[in-house]
C-alpha cells in the first residue's frame, strides 16, 4: 500500500454523538494521543479532539483504537470538514507522552506559525 498523501481529520464531539455526529462508526476512527485541533479550526468545530480514519492508516499505524507510533513524526496534509489543513505530529522527550502534534488550518497563520514552533522545539505542553 502508497503513503497516504492527504490524511481525513474527523472531528469528536461528545456533545452531538460522537464523531461527525453519526457519519462515522467509533470502529471507523482512531485518535492519535495528545493531538489536538488548533486556532481558527479549533473555534470553528467548537472543541479540539479529533480522530483519523482507520482506512487511510497502515495496520501497524494502529494499536487499540490509537494511531500508534508508526505513524510518523512529520509535517501531514489533511482535511477538515472540506478544509485544507495541516497536522503537525512530532516526538516530545516526556516519558508520559511519546508523540504530541496539532492540526491547524492552512489558511490561519497565526496557528500555522505556532505549530511550527511547536514541532521544531518538540514541546509537550500545548
Amino acid at each position: 500500500m502508497t503513503k497516504k498523501l492527504i490524511y481525513t481529520i474527523v472531528p469528536e464531539s461528545t456533545y452531538n454523538g460522537g464523531y461527525l455526529a453519526g457519519y462515522y462508526n467509533d470502529d471507523e476512527v482512531v485518535r492519535p494521543s495528545y493531538c489536538y485541533l488548533h486556532g481558527k479550526l479549533e473555534t470553528l468545530i467548537g472543541y479540539d479532539i479529533f480522530g483519523m480514519l482507520r482506512s487511510e492508516l497502515e495496520p501497524d499505524q494502529i494499536i487499540d483504537n490509537r494511531v500508534s507510533d508508526k505513524f510518523v513524526e512529520g509535517i501531514h496534509s489533511c482535511i477538515c470538514m472540506g478544509k485544507p489543513c495541516t497536522f503537525f505530529r512530532w516526538k516530545t522527550n516526556e516519558h508520559h507522552k511519546s508523540f504530541a502534534g496539532l492540526v491547524v488550518l492552512n489558511s490561519d497563520t497565526r496557528a500555522l506559525e505556532y505549530a511550527q514552533e511547536c514541532y521544531d522545539n518538540k514541546t509537550s505542553n500545548i
